[in-house]
């Protein structure tokens, strides 16, 4: 019963396309009608229906803490592991000057904790409910929510300095990729900076074309909404960058960079690559 409560409320969530995990049309307009408190505790409770964005409300809770104070402590910690992503594995790339993108922003984490040191973020997602969580939980002077699909009618092209996408691209296809490649190399500028974090293949994480094999309706279901996490090798990223227009400058273990040992780490990259 509760699989089923759980596949309805994703359903209700879904937005036209594939991977548009809360982008139904309701999800904005009904947090736009609420104020203060109120707009915050639902913006994390549609969060937590979704599982693209890892916030369980019905599990972990300790003792007698409510639902709503589990969410927001969860919300606490997301916050302190993207200060880290910042600090360990974007922080050598930007800088105070730099106006950038964040590709595939969800609610706003990352950009949230980038925020501080950098003049400008466009967060990119094409998520209506995602970016409009963005603006109440994360939202910042100097971030800009912006659906990707307008992005071109939003963002100045040619004049970006760097762009990071951080957990997005090991969900995209190949295809989607691609876009993703020819739409950050017109926003940038000369030179400019493209910074992934990636994943490489291993026993959990396989490739596009492992994953297509699966005919299971879980299986296409999965594969529809991104569910999976598409691995990549090294070489295969150096060829489609190197394809469209990039010039890679590093490749960095994520282990490396974190300082410790850890079995998710082991087969994640940061690609760090500029405009050619």
């Amino acid at each position: 019963m509760s699989r089923t409560f759980d596949l309805l409320k994703w359903t209700l969530a879904l937005g036209s396309g594939d991977q548009n995990f809360l982008g139904a049309k309701w999800v904005p307009g009904f947090l736009g009608r609420l104020k203060g408190d109120s707009q915050k505790k639902w913006a994390l409770r549609l969060l937590s229906m979704s599982p693209h964005y890892f916030i369980d409300g019905t599990s972990s809770k300790l003792g007698d803490e409510t639902t709503d104070d589990f969410l927001k402590r969860v919300f606490d910690v997301i916050a302190g592991t993207r200060d880290e992503i910042y600090e360990k594995a974007l922080s050598a790339y930007l800088s105070e000057s730099d106006t950038v993108i964040d590709y595939g922003c969800g609610p706003g984490f990352v950009a949230a904790a980038v925020s501080p040191y950098v003049k400008k973020i466009f967060a990119l997602d094409i998520s209506d409910g995602a970016l409009a969580c963005g603006k109440i939980l994360n939202g910042r002077e100097n971030v800009e929510f912006v659906n990707a699909r307008e992005a071109k009618d939003v963002i100045p092209v040619g004049e970006i300095d760097a762009i990071y996408s951080y957990a997005v691209v090991q969900h995209m296809t190949d295809q989607v990729f691609r876009e993703m490649l020819d739409n950050c190399r017109s926003f940038l500028v000369e030179g400019g900076k493209l910074v992934l974090h990636v994943q490489l293949p291993d026993d959990v994480w396989k490739t596009e074309s492992e994953w297509r094999k699966d005919e299971s309706a879980k299986g296409k279901l999965k594969f529809k909404y991104g569910l999976h996490c598409f691995g990549r090798t090294a070489e295969t990223f150096q060829e489609m960058l190197s394809e469209k227009g990039f010039d890679i400058i590093e490749i960095k273990e994520m282990e490396s960079l974190f300082g410790r040992s850890d079995k998710e780490l082991a087969s994640q990259r940061l690609i760090a690559a500029t405009k050619r």
